[in-house]
């Protein structure tokens, strides 16, 4: 079922989009609706799925995390057990890890805090 957005609607949405933390009463004045009107819509944008949740972004690089690297394994013999105890070390977070289909086996997105914490964190996958 297509949900039809009017301006207000699509007012508030690209709001909620970038400041989802606001207070109601903030997130009303600023779509220039009041809040009774913005607790409804919102309500309705949740309830209809058009909304699906709300979550946090976190700033990486604020906490020095400023290298990017997106990992690809082509792995002979998965095994998930070993793949599951790839620990990051100091200085690396490993934000998200899934199984692929295809030319590759699974794909890591790492990030570092120098280029230097990616060596050792590679070394790691070549036991896998």
């Amino acid at each position: 079922m297509e949900i039809k957005l009017d301006k207000i609607d699509q007012k508030l949405l690209s709001y909620l989009f970038h400041n989802f933390r606001e207070p109601i009463t903030k997130i009303a004045k600023q779509c220039h609706i009041s809040r009774e009107q913005a607790e409804y819509r919102i309500k309705k944008y949740e309830n209809s799925g058009l909304i699906k949740g709300y979550f946090t972004l976190f700033n990486l690089h604020s906490l020095g995390y400023t290298k990017n690297y997106i990992i690809k394994l082509r792995v002979k013999n998965p095994n998930r057990e070993k793949l599951s105890q790839i620990n990051p070390q100091k200085n690396v977070l490993t934000l998200t890890r899934v199984q692929c289909y295809g030319e590759w086996d699974y794909g890591l997105t790492v990030f570092t805090k120098e280029k230097t914490n990616i060596l050792y964190f590679i070394s790691q996958l070549y036991d896998l």
